[in-house]
């Protein structure tokens, strides 16, 4: 769910962010209970990309 929050929610469905990698450092600082690193983040955008 956390690759669907980023992909639909963040980047408002759109294949890259206007703001890039920036995104993922952001929230990553943005939500510490995830703890999960940008990298983290990269690969739950992936795997929703792939399987949507």
């Amino acid at each position: 769910m956390i690759g669907c929050y980023i992909v639909e929610y963040e980047q408002k469905g759109v294949d890259r962010a206007k703001c890039g990698a920036q995104l993922l450092e952001q929230i990553s600082k943005e939500l510490p209970a995830l703890k999960l690193s940008a990298t983290n983040l990269r690969v739950c955008r992936q795997f929703y990309q792939y399987y949507p």
